[in-house]
């Protein structure tokens, strides 16, 4: 599976843990603004929970689908991530002191160890593009395929008009202990 991507999902946002950024965005948000730049903001990251709305093809996926989804909500702050069947991962993108119904295209690539498709090709990278309005954006992964459990080192680069908005980084290992039942 491909990043699943979601616009308008409602994710537990903890205020504490906003309240620099909200800050720090207030100061930005001007200059941001003025020259027409997303003031953008990773509000959440780590592992979570969401429900599956829709699967759509995608050819650069390594099982050629993408999942679309929504409602998510994270369980766990946390870029040491366990590759297992039915984990998800990732981080929210949210618009902080933009206008109302301003949408950004931004466009981000994922980088990761090589993992063998369906399609018989070894895929490195996946490239997308969102529109991230006034609901949160989720860019994860869901690890649904045994050939997707790959240990390494997963970066996600988002740009605007090819300048750096964010980069996160897991760290993904496949050593896991056994789940207690």
């Amino acid at each position: 599976m491909g990043a699943g991507v979601s616009a308008g999902g409602r994710g537990r946002l903890e205020l504490r843990r906003l309240l620099p950024v909200l800050a720090a965005g207030a100061l930005a948000a001007t200059g941001a603004q003025a020259a027409g730049w997303p003031n953008v903001v990773v509000s959440n990251y780590g592992t979570y929970a969401a429900r599956e709305v829709a699967n759509e093809p995608d050819p650069q996926a390594p099982n050629g689908e993408r999942a679309l989804v929504a409602g998510w909500v994270f369980l766990e702050e946390t870029r040491d991530i366990c590759a297992r069947i039915g984990v998800n991962y990732g981080f929210e993108l949210r618009q902080l002191g933009n206008p109302p119904g301003r949408r950004w295209l931004l466009d981000y690539v994922i980088d990761h160890p090589p993992v063998l498709g369906t399609d018989g090709r070894v895929h490195r990278h996946e490239s997308y593009t969102t529109h991230l309005g006034d609901a949160p954006d989720l860019l994860g992964w869901e690890y649904r395929h045994t050939n997707t459990l790959v240990a390494g080192d997963w970066t996600w680069t988002v740009t605007y008009r090819g300048a750096l908005v964010t980069r996160q980084t897991f760290h993904v290992h496949t050593d896991c202990p056994v789940p207690m039942v």
